[in-house]
């Protein structure tokens, strides 16, 4: 599957003041199209599922082996997913502007082309954070875009292995073997896109993979069918 979401939001009312003691100014206002046309945050541009389920082939034994090698199954599902646009905001800027409804117009600025990097690296820096900047004047908006795409992708595959034991016509006993993340493949998340989190060469996470999806995970179980 290939799809691509993008909007324009309105920024709704903003607080202004820009001298200590002057008066708060609250009047409606709307950022440029142009600048405010972003991917949606939870939208994936690439994701391909592949599921599927087989009956392993029967073994030529006679005894008891034949009831413990016979009547094993396979399934699983193999899930390829390109990663999710990452917030760029900034939390300590020089524009004294919010939003009491929508998203806040605070950004930095981008001041060199937008660099993906692979999270196992030391910092576990999902992209370059020398590629923004704090603007610099009061009262100034950052001309980064609201999200960059994209964070890391997803590759993981999921495998389950069952065998049904017969008890009488309508009721069998089935052990299930489930292996999620079979592989252990290291599965990145959040992607901290906040530049006023600090540069992560100095200890900050601005650029930096927060959160990891659950290693491998094995489960047993023994289900009553009927």
């Amino acid at each position: 599957m290939l799809t691509k979401a993008a909007t324009e939001h309105d920024t709704g009312n903003r607080i202004q003041t820009f001298r200590p003691g002057e008066a708060t100014q609250v009047f409606p206002c709307q950022l440029a199209p142009s600048s405010a046309l972003a991917q949606i945050f939870g939208s994936t541009d690439q994701r391909l599922v592949f599921s599927y389920y087989r009956d392993l082939p029967r073994v030529a034994v006679q005894g008891p082996l034949k009831q413990v090698l016979n009547g094993w199954s396979l399934s699983g599902i193999l899930a390829l997913e390109s990663g999710f646009p990452v917030p760029i905001t900034s939390s300590g800027d020089l524009e004294p502007m919010s939003s009491y409804f929508f998203t806040a117009p605070g950004e930095p600025d981008q001041v060199a082309p937008f660099q993906k990097l692979n999270p196992r690296g030391p910092l576990h820096l999902a992209f370059n954070p020398a590629s923004f900047a704090q603007p610099q004047n009061l009262g100034v908006i950052g001309n980064s875009p609201r999200s960059v795409c994209c964070g890391p992708g997803i590759d993981n595959m999921d495998l389950s292995l069952m065998k049904s034991y017969a008890i009488r016509e309508q009721m069998a006993l089935q052990f299930r073997t489930e292996f999620f993340n079979v592989a252990n493949h290291a599965q990145f998340s959040k992607v901290d896109g906040n530049i006023s989190d600090g540069d992560p060469a100095s200890g900050g996470t601005f650029g930096k993979v927060l959160e990891t999806r659950d290693p491998r995970l094995i489960q047993l179980a023994l289900m009553l069918l009927f």
